[in-house]
């Protein structure tokens, strides 16, 4: 009898760290998504999305405003005291464009990039999310959307043919009445958090725009693009005291 109730307790604990965990850490650019690429001009280059290499280019962008967004059938939900962790590579070989990453809940976007010929790579929110992706430009419009001024919390300089890596936690809190909050670094420079506010947050979408100038070939390559849900503490503390307590009952048998 003994037996039969470790193994339900262990299979309940099982089952509610993989409820959980609503996406194993995995990339992004393979095959396993299906991203839908456009452009807000006709016959303009759009993002290139390469399951093999697991890498997402803008090539000789020709202002061709590009996107690139992946939808997910079900949506990741942060709850209480669970963290959502992101990070990709970007490979950035020339500053003469734009490029932004998004994260889209219901009622945020999160948003990271550049303006053209600034060297400077932004951060910001909106609670504007009728459009498909963003960017950092005041008089952006329809396809193409805008991060307002006033909510660019920060920025990192960059360098042309510059490789770096930007890695974010958004963190649920754990107590009701509190704010969302994201860290993020970029390269080797750490970001303080930074209050998101919001009353939830489920991940909806994740995309790209780009523009660039025309001509320049490769403008930038995103790779090693990864989201994952970190369960709250208390779904391994439970799995790991039913587990002890097995190997308790196990002892006292041999006993």
């Amino acid at each position: 009898m003994k037996n039969i109730i470790t193994t339900i307790a262990l299979l309940a604990a099982g089952t509610a760290l993989a409820n959980a965990t609503p996406v194993a850490e995995k990339d992004m650019f393979s095959s396993d998504f299906s991203w839908t690429t456009g452009s807000g001009r006709s016959g303009r280059p759009t993002f290139s999305i390469n399951t093999s290499d697991k890498t997402c280019t803008l090539e000789n962008s020709n202002w061709s405003q590009a996107y690139a967004y992946l939808q997910f059938s079900d949506p990741l939900t942060i709850n209480a005291g669970e963290t959502l962790n992101f990070s990709f590579d970007m490979n950035v070989n020339y500053l003469q464009g734009s490029f932004t990453f998004t994260l889209q809940s219901d009622d945020l976007s999160i948003a990271m990039g550049k303006n053209y010929d600034e060297p400077y790579f932004r951060y910001g929110k909106t609670d504007n999310v009728s459009n498909s992706v963003y960017q950092f430009k005041e008089n952006a419009s329809g396809q193409m959307g805008k991060i307002p001024s006033s909510q660019i919390v920060s920025e990192f300089t960059l360098s042309q043919g510059s490789k770096f890596t930007v890695s974010g936690q958004i963190s649920a809190p754990s107590s009701a009445g509190e704010n969302y909050t994201l860290k993020l670094i970029v390269g080797d420079q750490e970001v303080s958090s930074f209050d998101l506010g919001t009353t939830s947050f489920s991940l909806k979408k994740l995309g790209f725009f780009g523009d660039g100038a025309n001509n320049v070939g490769t403008n930038v390559t995103f790779s090693d693009l990864k989201v994952s849900v970190i369960p709250e503490p208390s779904a391994f503390g439970l799995l790991a005291g039913l587990g002890a307590l097995a190997l308790v009952g196990a002892r006292r048998r041999r006993r």
